[in-house]
């Protein structure tokens, strides 16, 4: 994903010879969403500054990860909406598998759901939620 990513909008990193500083992979995903916040209409000229300082210190290997945490910040909402969802569930799951006449079906379909949620909220705490569908293949073989 990084290598396509990185071939359509920086050919020059991939050639064996180039210059400058080594990006990692949190760096270059940090990169990823930089650039495609940039390539929204909607933005305000405050983020859209912000956003050009963060890729010119990604650019030089000099980005911080709490820097992007900060513009990212509304993620976090959904996180923690995530993880009380999925405590929530749990204890439905406890109270639903004592009672005896519990289909075992919908027991099931509550351990579906946790496993879902988790791996959403997964996706979200390591800060890859800004890959849409169908670039995000790779979410049908993460597990928690």
């Amino acid at each position: 994903m990084i290598h396509d990513w990185a071939a359509k909008k920086h050919p020059d990193w991939l050639d064996p010879k180039a210059k400058g500083p080594k990006l990692d992979f949190s760096d270059v995903g940090d990169l990823m969403w930089i650039e495609k916040e940039l390539s929204q209409p909607d933005l305000t000229e405050s983020k859209q500054a912000k956003l050009k300082e963060l890729q010119q210190k990604a650019m030089e290997g000099n980005l911080k990860r709490a820097e992007v945490r900060v513009l990212r910040k509304p993620t976090n909402t959904v996180q923690n909406s995530l993880k009380n969802v999925i405590s929530k569930l749990k204890l439905v799951r406890g109270r639903a598998a004592e009672l005896a006449n519990m289909p075992r079906e919908a027991l099931q379909h509550i351990d579906a759901a946790i496993e879902i949620l988790a791996n959403e909220n997964a996706i979200r705490v390591a800060c890859l939620d800004f890959i849409k569908e169908p670039d995000a293949k790779w979410r049908e073989f993460l597990t928690v």
